[in-house]
Formats: C-alpha cells, sequence, structure tokens
C-alpha cells in the first residue's frame, strides 16, 4: 500500500483565488489584464491569505467562442503578454509561496465539429 504525505494533500486546507488574466489587472495600460499586471497583484493576493491561483485559460485564440476555441496550448495569447512573461509570474508565485493552477481550457464539443456537421446533428 502506498502511504500519502499530507503535502499530496495541499488542495484540502487550500485557499484558492480564481481569476481570468484578461479581466484583472492591466500592466501596459490598453485595457486587457496581463501577466505583467497579474504579477504586481500576487503580493496583495498572498497578504489576502490565498494559497494558490487558479489562471483560467489564456492560451492563443482566434477568440471566436471567447476564448475557448484553443488554437496552440503552447502558445501564450499576445494581448496577456509573452511565455517569459507567464514565466516571471510563475517564478514570483513560487518565490511567495503560491501555487498555481492552469486550466485547460477545453473547448465546448460544438467547437470542434465542423458547422455542417453540427448542424445536421442537432436537426435531427
Amino acid at each position: 500500500m502506498q502511504t500519502v504525505s499530507i503535502d499530496d494533500l495541499w488542495y484540502e486546507n487550500a485557499v484558492i483565488y480564481c481569476l481570468d488574466v484578461e479581466k484583472d489587472q492591466d500592466a501596459n495600460g490598453d485595457g486587457v489584464g496581463d501577466f505583467e499586471g497579474l504579477m504586481r497583484r500576487l503580493d496583495y493576493l498572498a497578504g489576502l491569505g490565498a494559497t494558490c491561483v487558479w489562471l483560467q485559460p489564456f492560451y492563443q485564440s482566434p477568440n471566436r467562442d471567447n476564448g475557448d476555441d484553443i488554437s496552440d496550448y503552447d502558445a501564450v495569447h499576445g494581448k496577456h503578454g509573452s511565455l517569459g512573461d507567464f514565466v516571471n509570474l510563475m517564478n514570483h508565485a513560487e518565490a511567495l509561496g503560491l501555487r498555481v493552477i492552469v486550466d485547460p481550457g477545453e473547448p465546448a464539443p460544438a467547437a470542434r465539429l465542423p458547422p455542417a456537421l453540427f448542424a445536421a446533428r442537432h436537426a435531427e
């Protein structure tokens, strides 16, 4: 039988703060939240008692379905900054003792179907 460390169950007592990067802090003044702005806010969140930050999807997307139509899971959407900005955010979170959960952003089934097939299935 495998023993479980209390560290493996960190989420049971976690204080998780969920946010959408796009709607949070804007560091470059374009009206859209970005990683640099969020990084500036991490100290505040840790001070509130958050132990984990849950980020809504921020991947590259043509944004036809409010960002659920992810086109590249390996790329950060440019409006949020760069992959380097994300790495800086992660490093700052680690320095503060914050865990980070990244939402995989599984698209809705309709977003994966060709429009003609989707229409045919719903016409029946």
